[in-house]
C-alpha cells in the first residue's frame, strides 16, 4: 500500500493551485497517494474531508 501524502497549498491564484497539482502528480509518479487540500468551502468540508485525510496521511 502506498504512503499517503497530505499536501496543503495556497489557493490565492491559479499558479499556486498548479504547483499543488504538479507536486501531486510527481508524488503519484513516485508511487505515493497524494491528497491535495483545496477548495474547502465550509467548516463541514474542513471537518469531513481535510481533517479526515490529514489524520489518515502518513506524510
Amino acid at each position: 500500500m502506498p504512503g499517503k501524502v497530505f499536501i496543503s497549498c495556497g489557493q490565492v491564484n491559479d499558479e499556486e493551485r498548479q504547483i499543488a497539482s504538479d507536486v501531486s502528480n510527481w508524488l503519484s509518479n513516485q508511487g505515493f497517494e497524494p491528497y491535495v487540500a483545496i477548495e474547502a468551502q465550509s467548516i463541514q468540508d474542513v471537518n469531513s474531508s481535510i481533517i479526515g485525510n490529514l489524520k489518515t496521511s502518513d506524510y
